[in-house]
């Protein structure tokens, strides 16, 4: 499966003009007659060329008109400690702004480096790759790469309840069977928290189609948009690993800043959903973009603060704005200044002047919502992501690179198509600009999550009366290191009833199959104790093997039966479940080294230590 390239049909990007002098008015005259506008597949013919090369001239002359950032007092001693005066989360770490810094809880600085990895937003209604990997594998090669933060790109409609994913394979992640769409994020969310990981939310696109100009469209009004974001800030309120929300990816088009136009102006559209999320939830971090234009300055979709200055996004709760536009390289689109003379020198000064002014003037914290490229060589491409990383790094941007998937059809992705090996060239760029992880997770070091095993099962003769006891049981391990059957035992308590006088009539084990083989397996049935519970006891040889990270051991499907093939009562056994389909079987339990590591013992289940005689075959 392979993801659609995601269009970005920008025309040819002007330059504001800036009124300072005739002069200038007259490159801005010049500027508005010679930059058509033209879509990025079409080819220039002679006359175009020349269009383009006249531009490239005028960008050079205005681009010196542009406003320079203005130094400002740092106001770190003001607001160290969040002005919103919260008590803090019983767990986990809670973020504010300071000027141009995001600060933890207790005042330290902190910064965000991290991947997008996107999928929701499609019609899949979940992260893409889990058709070929684990969900869990995943995020611990991002925390192991040294990523501190996951964003999460969906659409409202995989919202909409009820609505089911798509594209998972539930063999490798049967922890997501039966999950719908937002069921899957709590998932991943709860997932990303377990190993220090911080997630934003980024409300990517409105339906699985397409991205949309606006922030609201014919079919998802605004009142859904927001609803689904306060429905979103309730559900994860006291998640620490939720640690923001980007309102709208990319306004473009008739998207303005400061128009005062309620159906245009994006500033007061992200003030009304930041305040209502706020409202409901106030430790978030509100992620806002630009738009696409600024007068006649034509920038990258959700990249252009140039009317920012004067008109900031203010919220009802203090230090919660973060400023994310998206700048991207000539890969995605042939932009005037990537042909400059002065390329890429140049570029400081326009990142400066779109977006980077609002860090270096104390006005608010910058994180690079995305950027991303196919290269990061030689070639035009690779000299500008690498520049880009460098104008981060000095000036103490946080970032998130789109993308961790190989599918993005423009930028390609920090793993290779395999979905499981890094392109290492990214990964070493990356590396020399990673910052400190967020937070360390449930285990109390970052990107390392607790081994937990369970038990799940089904039962194949969910009667309460039947000749034939027989069930189906997995051994899972959700951890990320392979762990020994050997060391495992499992046992399940049922009611045999009466047996014959003088052992006349007894019972058997039978091993239908086992994944790892049936000869690896000993069965053995304890005689019932003095409540009537008899015990079957499930060991592993030597030889089974292991089981790997985020997989199970397979099936092993056993039965039980008497030789006089007699009926079980099944309803008043300890370990029964009539369920027909694989669920958690917390009434098996399971021991590691003899301890019990799964489930629960009946309560007057005498404790039988695990045998330390050397396996054996068992008669079936």
């Amino acid at each position: 499966m392979r993801f659609v390239a995601r269009v970005r049909a920008h025309a040819l990007r002007r330059w504001p003009p800036i009124a300072i002098g005739t002069g200038v008015v007259a490159v801005a005259i010049a500027l508005a007659l010679l930059a058509r506008a033209r879509p990025p597949s079409a080819k220039p013919d002679g006359g175009a060329a020349q269009v383009v090369g006249e531009a490239s001239q005028v960008v050079e002359r205005v681009a010196a008109t542009l406003p320079a950032p203005v130094p400002r007092p740092d106001p770190f001693a003001a607001c160290q400690h969040d002005p919103a005066n919260l008590p803090p989360l019983p767990r986990g770490t809670t973020f504010h702004t300071c000027g141009a810094r995001i600060l933890g809880f207790d005042g330290q600085p902190a910064q965000i480096s991290g991947v997008s990895w996107f999928g929701m937003e499609t019609g899949t209604y979940a992260p893409h790759g889990l058709w070929t990997r684990n969900w869990r594998a995943m995020l611990d090669q991002i925390a192991a790469l040294g990523f501190n933060t996951v964003r999460l790109p969906f659409s409202n409609d995989a919202l909409v309840p009820r609505r089911m994913p798509q594209g998972i394979n539930y063999d490798i992640n049967p922890d997501l069977a039966g999950k719908t769409s937002l069921e899957v994020m709590d998932m991943l969310i709860q997932g990303a928290g377990e190993r220090g990981l911080k997630v934003i939310l980024d409300r990517h696109r409105p339906t699985s189609d397409a991205q949309s100009e606006l922030w609201y469209t014919d079919t998802v009004s605004e009142e859904r948009w927001i609803a689904d974001w306060v429905m979103l800030a309730t559900r994860y309120k006291g998640q620490p690993a939720l640690l923001g929300m980007d309102l709208h990816n990319e306004p473009r088009g008739p998207a303005t800043w400061g128009s005062e136009d309620p159906s245009t102006d994006w500033r007061l559209a992200a003030q009304r959903a930041g305040n209502a999320i706020l409202a409901v939830n106030p430790y978030v971090l509100i992620f806002v973009q630009g738009v696409e234009r600024s007068a006649d300055d034509w920038y990258w979709w959700g990249g252009n603060f140039l009317n920012a200055r004067g008109a900031m996004v203010e919220l009802d709760v203090p230090g919660r704005v973060i400023y994310s536009p998206h700048d991207y390289g000539p890969g995605v689109y042939a932009q005037p200044w990537f042909n400059a003379p002065d390329f890429p020198n140049n570029l400081p000064a326009i990142w400066d002047a779109h977006w980077g002014y609002l860090a270096k003037e104390q006005l608010a914290p910058v994180v690079l919502g995305e950027f991303g490229g196919r290269s990061v060589g030689d070639d035009a491409d690779g000299v500008w992501q690498r520049a880009l990383m460098d104008y981060v790094q000095q000036n103490g941007f946080g970032w998130l690179s789109w993308a961790f998937n190989p599918d993005s059809g423009d930028t390609g992705g920090l793993l290779s198509d395999d979905w499981l090996s890094v392109v290492q060239a990214k990964a070493d760029l990356y590396q020399g600009h990673l910052a400190a992880p967020l937070d360390v997770g449930s285990s109390g070091r970052f990107g390392l999550v607790q081994g937990q095993v369970a038990v799940r099962g089904r039962s194949t003769s969910p009667g309460a009366q039947t000749n034939n006891l027989g069930f189906v049981l997995q051994i899972m391990n959700d951890g990320p290191s392979p762990i020994d059957l050997h060391d495992f035992e499992l046992r399940y308590w049922f009611r045999p009833g009466p047996l014959a006088p003088g052992a006349r009539v007894v019972q058997q084990v039978d091993i239908d199959y086992a994944a790892v083989g049936s000869s690896n397996i000993k069965a053995q049935i304890s005689p019932a104790d003095q409540t009537g519970l008899a015990t079957l006891r499930v060991q592993f040889a030597d030889t089974a093997g292991s089981i790997k990270p985020y997989t199970s051991s397979g099936d092993i499907a056993l039965r039980m039966h008497k030789s006089d093939w007699s009926a079980y009562n099944q309803s008043a056994n300890f370990s029964f479940r009539s369920d027909s389909v694989l669920t958690d079987w917390d009434h098996v339990a399971l021991y590691r080294a003899g301890a019990l590591v799964w489930g629960s013992e009946p309560p007057a289940a005498p404790k039988q230590a695990v045998s330390s005689d050397s396996f054996g075959s068992l008669h079936q």
